[in-house]
């Protein structure tokens, strides 16, 4: 009944969403921004029935809007970009604002004072500039603009590096696979894996493991919101935060670029762990154009841009494991191991007004990648463990938004998206793999060969109305669905993995052993190996609905009520989730014109990864068999050691009426959720500054994650009555029970854009931690009976971060021939140490899981690492062939001190190196480029 009610909400939400056709409305949407604001005349008195147009400055688009009762406009749904709005009224000198900026995601305020006819010979045109306080807008986001992706350093020309400008948003440091990445970043301290990464109001995610999915030129990339807490229902798919992307469009005139980029090794230092510089001849090129194909009515735009890099990887392992490794017959190398990288990413645009009040945009990608660091190795990871991707997406995209009256609109979106991602291992020879913790990792990736094939469909509609003449309150809600299919092959532990670590002593090895030592003993602690059919085919599906007011309470205090229900159908054998309710209320209040109290709460619900569904769906004891040996009792794991191959040749080798199985199994599966709120406030410092302070609070719930609930609980038994239960080996519950908590404060200070000098800074304080790793099985609680104890620092936020951002230019602003047309700009980072986990180096608890355990007494991500800082520099100057014809000739530098950041270290405890580093970040490298453009 609980579910029947659940449903009914959602079908009545839905329903209203496609059939309030005869309101009216006028909101800010996720692609677009607005101009709003009152006329007066020269008495302050409000004037109604005022025509006031908004016109884009590049497109000639142009939209109306007639002031009502108390003077108030609203242009709404505005594309990013520069307009010129002017107010007519008759009996009244027209009056214009030139080069009003409109931005992502908020509403710019234009206010106009009409003076009689009579009393002015000519339209007035209006000079000041807008304010710096959106007293609309209640979340908590950042806005990186068109300047900042342009002129910021950025060596590796991903555009989504900028967020980490942005308060609250962090690396990603848990595990990284290739084959089940991340979205690369943490927001508020939540899983990587629950951000939402959104490009033209589309979904960008790969929804098998929370990686973002197409990739394109940051060419086009017209400008994005990094968005901590957003509030707005609309909003959703992510428990995290938001990323929200849009893309360049054409405009009246034909302009276009072509550029590269180079790196070599001779223009960097060299690697503090080798005392060698690092192979690197790094090429990108590519170009973007656009114009119209109707003045007025239709452009286009197209970019391309390709990678293509020859580097290394450090591998740290020493010569004599090298040796040792070798001599057991794996090939293994260290010293700076070579690698490539290529890619090719191509979007194409055309967004055509079938009136003003009418336009159609659609998008169309392609992106190719083949990269031999897809899945990571280096340092104590041999080359053969990592894996090589071969992917290929393609996407079609259409838009369709309509301004129906004076005061409704309505956003129409559709997706469909195909990938194909082959993973293979980089070891020729197809191998077991082998991991010696502090010691090293070589032989095929258990997790390899994987052939993935996917498809995604989106398809979204919103309805914005207001229900009087007085835009004091307005609605809009709509819904949403998408489907995402799987096709493809988990082969885990096919080839066999060995696992070595110190041994305790016994009858055989009196003194005991080292893992070094058991590996040249040929004495694994443990030993798993697969068979069976590892592929699978399965859909998923998610569907919301949303309802929101936003309530203007007199002309300082905005409030914004909404609520959210989203409906999950993961792939069998998980549920469905249908009790997903999100609540929402978040205010802007402004006492005075230069001052902002703002503050909110909110739950945000994600969506769960589909990739260890599939895994738990083809892992079940079943279809694929896995059979694990411990050197604590039963069948040895030295028996398969001493095979030709390091493994059985068949299941019937294996033994299997003899060893019992390890399976992967569902437990209790409900959405993942993130309990927000925040509360600050902003002042303006004269009229260039903006200065904020947040508090902001974050409680993370029923995050994915796995733990083995069949350990080894009574080692010194027979084998029978070691484990809970006896009739399997391992057993990974696959379960919503992760939590994370996040308390932090943020002090910003951010010019206003569009100057020739733009700069942001914030310092941030935040307390996060956590009490999971992830949900690959590898990554286990010290005790997994007892998973609440493993609550300790985020590995992902460091306690205190700072971060400047500036850019100085004189482009386009006259002066001498040496002064004029330059642009210097730079990045400016520090962070305290972050945190990392402390590991025994061997099965101190005897529970069957020798790589997981702590020193005794060691709580979780205890340690800290060194801070870190870097200062990135990029200089330019633009050569003018024309007034819009140059060539902008470029040199970036980063880590200009050279600073060593230390990124990870020997966390071994019994490892004659622990705490040595083992991986620094990039030293110092020059990047010298050129930018043609037209």
């Amino acid at each position: 009944m609980r579910r029947f009610r659940r449903l009914l909400t959602f079908t009545a939400l839905l329903a209203l969403a496609l059939a309030a056709g005869g309101l009216h409305a006028q909101t800010t949407g996720t692609t677009t921004g607005d101009i709003r604001g009152r006329v007066r005349d020269d008495a302050g008195l409000p004037l109604p029935g005022v025509l006031v147009t908004a016109t884009n400055r590049e497109t000639g688009l142009s939209r109306t809007h007639v002031t009502d009762a108390d003077g108030g406009f609203v242009v709404p749904l505005l594309s990013p970009g520069t307009y010129s709005v002017q107010a007519e009224l008759s009996l009244f000198a027209p009056s214009l604002a030139e080069n009003v900026r409109v931005v992502l995601g908020t509403a710019t305020a234009v206010d106009f004072t009409l003076r009689p006819a009579q009393a002015a010979e000519a339209a007035v045109t209006v000079t000041a500039e807008s304010p710096l306080i959106d007293t609309t807008k209640t979340d908590l986001a950042a806005a990186v603009d068109a300047q900042q992706i342009r002129s910021l350093p950025n060596v590796d020309r991903n555009f989504l590096s900028f967020s980490l400008t942005t308060p609250r948003v962090s690396n990603d440091r848990g595990p990284q696979s290739g084959a089940a990445a991340t979205s690369g970043f943490s927001i508020n301290g939540v899983s990587p894996r629950l951000n939402n990464l959104a490009v033209d109001g589309f979904d960008n995610n790969d929804q098998s493991s929370g990686a973002v999915r197409a990739q394109f030129s940051q060419e086009a990339v017209q400008e994005y919101q990094v968005i901590t807490n957003p509030y707005n229902a609309e909003f959703g798919r992510t428990a995290g935060g938001v990323i929200n992307i849009v893309t360049r469009s054409g405009t009246n005139d034909f302009r276009g670029s072509a550029f590269y980029y180079w790196r070599s090794d001779s223009l960097a230092t060299e690697d503090p762990l080798t005392n060698e510089k690092v192979p690197l001849d790094d090429d990108r090129f590519g170009g973007s154009f656009g114009g119209r194909l109707a003045r007025d009515r239709t452009f286009f735009f197209a970019a391309y841009e390709h990678q293509g890099t020859d580097t290394a990887n450090p591998v740290t392992i020493s010569d004599a494991d090298v040796a040792l490794i070798r001599g057991k017959g794996f090939d293994v190398e260290n010293g700076n191991v070579a690698y490539e990288v290529r890619t090719d990413a191509v979007v194409g645009k055309i967004d055509h007004s079938f009136s003003p009040s009418q336009i159609l945009t659609l998008r169309g990608s392609w992106s190719k990648g083949f990269d031999e660091n897809r899945q990571a190795w280096g340092g104590l990871v041999a080359k053969s463990g990592g894996g090589v991707q071969d992917a290929t997406d393609v996407t079609a995209a259409a838009s369709l938004t309509s301004v129906l009256g004076s005061s409704s609109f309505n956003e129409l979106r559709a997706l469909y998206s195909d990938g194909s991602y082959d993973l293979d291992p980089l070891d020729a020879s197809r191998g077991v793999a082998v991991s010696i913790p502090g010691v090293a990792t070589f032989g095929n990736n258990r997790l390899l060969p994987q052939v993935r094939d996917s498809s995604l469909l989106q398809l979204f509609d919103s309805f914005s109305f207001q229900p009087g003449k007085s835009d004091a309150l307005r609605f809009k809600l709509g819904a949403e669905y998408t489907r995402y299919t799987l096709k493809g092959s988990l082969p885990l532990n096919f080839a066999g993995l060995h696992r070595f670590s110190a041994l305790p002593p016994n009858p055989a090895f009196p003194n005991g052993l080292t893992a070094r030592q058991a590996f040249a003993a040929g004495v694994p602690a443990v030993f798993a190996q697969a068979f069976g059919d590892p592929n699978g085919d399965e859909t998923a599906w998610q569907a919301a609905a949303f309802l929101q007011a936003d309530i203007q309470a007199g002309e300082r205090l905005m409030l914004r009520l909404g609520v959210r229900y989203d409906y999950e159908n993961p792939i069998d054998p998980f549920p469905s989730d249908s009790d997903n309710v999100s609540p929402r209320a978040s205010f802007s209040w402004a006492p005075a014109d230069a001052f902002r109290v703002k503050g909110g709460y909110g739950r945000f619900y994600g969506v769960s990864a589909v990739g260890p569904m599939f895994a738990v769906r083809i892992q079940d004891g079943v279809q694929v068999r896995t059979h694990i040996r411990t050197i604590q009792g039963g069948p040895s794991p030295v028996v398969p050691w001493n095979y030709p191959d390091h493994r059985f040749p068949d299941e019937v080798s294996a033994g299997t009426s003899v060893v019992p199985p390890t399976v992967l199994r569902p437990g209790d599966y409900e959405s993942a959720y993130t309990d927000q709120a925040n509360l600050g406030f902003e002042v303006e410092i004269g009229r260039k500054l903006l200065a904020s302070v947040d508090g902001v609070w974050a409680r993370g719930n029923k995050v994915f994650t796995n733990r083995n609930v069949n350990p080894i609980v009574n080692p010194g038994a027979p084998p029978s009555q070691q484990r809970p239960d006896p009739s399997y080996t391992d057993v990974f519950l696959y379960e919503s029970r992760g939590s994370s908590w996040y308390k932090g404060g943020t002090l910003s200070l951010a010019s206003r854009f569009g100057g020739p000098f733009e700069m942001t800074a914030f310092y941030a304080y935040a307390d996060s931690e956590d009490d999971y790793i992830d949900w690959l099985t590898e990554y286990q609680p010290q005790d997994p009976l007892n998973p609440d104890d493993e609550r300790g620092p985020s590995i992902h936020a460091a306690k205190h971060r700072a971060v400047f951002t500036g850019t100085l230019t004189s482009v386009g602003r006259g002066g001498s021939w040496l002064t004029r047309d330059w642009t210097l700009a730079g990045i400016v980072a520090w962070s305290s140490g972050l945190p990392y986990n402390v590991t025994a180096g061997y099965d101190r608890n005897q529970n069957g899981d020798p790589v997981s355990d702590r020193p005794e007494g060691v709580g979780r991500n205890s340690e800290t690492l060194p801070d870190q800082f870097t200062l990135d520099l990029r200089l330019s100057r633009t050569v003018f062939f024309a007034a819009d014809v140059g060539v902008e000739l470029i040199g970036v530098c980063t880590n200009v001190t050279n600073r060593e950041n230390v990124l990870a270290v020997q966390s071994v405890a019994n490892q004659p190196n622990f705490g040595q580093p083992t991986l620094y970040g990039p030293g110092r490298i020059f990047q010298l480029g050129a930018r043609f453009s037209f």
